[in-house]
């Protein structure tokens, strides 16, 4: 892991998601850091220049202000500006959700970290903030740092499965874990369905990876209670460091009247989730 991208948008919850990312890069190889914002504005042909400079004015403030953040930063973390490579990115594009993605896949980011807002009520019922969008969509691995979260060494990692495309897909959390040493759990909620042959899959899949560290524990399904609930609750009782994710891909019309089982957990979950999106 090479390069970690850092979104904000000045927040305290930004804030904790720099020093998660801080923090991280100091146990990991981590070579570069890039702190990003974006400043989003409406851009006509019909802007005057004067807007242009104003623009450009605002835009040079903000950096200045995120240079003096990451300096701060940098000396609470204790780390040498000589060891790691850090970078400010401050643009101004119409959408932040897809200039984040497009800004990381640019700069060839192996990581985002980013932080969450822990929405309840109305604002769960229409959770359309700039991390959703991201955890939704970005094809780089995202991870997402609860507000007031605090750094820990990352020993265990839980990955939730549906075994659909297992192969793919652990090979997928394997390559973003293996840095960390962690001692990975598959968990699958067993609901009745096909679930034979993909445990069995599963198993074969492991075993022909010689994963022996590999834990793959099944949980019945309880068809009364909510599937996002019910993986809050394993984890809350198996205590991982990181929970793994990785969203089913869904049409723009099953997006609006689905909801997504990732965000669900995200919304709540305490610990950091990292989320994959598969090939």
């Amino acid at each position: 892991m090479k390069t970690i991208f850092v979104p904000t948008d000045l927040s305290e919850h930004a804030n904790t998601a720099l020093k998660y990312a801080l923090e991280l890069a100091k146990v990991f190889p981590v070579e570069n850091l890039i702190l990003f914002h974006n400043n989003p504005q409406v851009i006509t042909s019909e802007i005057p220049v004067l807007y242009w400079d104003d623009l450009k004015r605002m835009n040079e403030e903000i950096r200045e202000h995120l240079e003096k953040k990451l300096s701060k930063a940098l000396d609470e973390a204790a780390i040498d500006a000589s060891v790691l490579k850090t970078e400010i990115v401050v643009v101004s594009d119409a959408g932040t959700i897809a200039s984040v993605s497009e800004m990381a896949k640019k700069k060839k980011a192996d990581l985002i970290i980013m932080g969450t807002h822990g929405k309840t009520g109305l604002e769960k019922l229409i959770f359309g903030s700039v991390t959703a969008g991201v955890l939704e969509s970005c094809p780089v691995p995202v991870l997402a740092i609860p507000r007031h979260f605090r750094f820990k060494p990352v020993s265990k990692v839980a990955y939730a499965s549906s075994l659909t495309h297992f192969g793919p897909e652990i090979r997928s959390v394997l390559s973003v874990i293996k840095a960390f040493g962690a001692r990975l759990e598959v968990v699958h909620f067993d609901d009745g369905l096909l679930s034979e042959k993909l445990i069995s899959h599963a198993k074969r899949v492991l075993h022909e990876m010689d994963a022996e560290d590999i834990d793959l524990q099944i949980v019945p399904v309880n068809l009364e209670e909510k599937l996002a609930d019910q993986i809050r609750k394993f984890v809350a009782s198996s205590k991982p460091d990181w929970l793994v994710m990785i969203p089913k891909k869904r049409e723009w019309y099953e997006k609006l009247f689905l909801s997504s089982k990732t965000l669900d957990v995200a919304m709540e979950y305490n610990k950091p989730m990292l989320v994959l999106h598969g090939s």
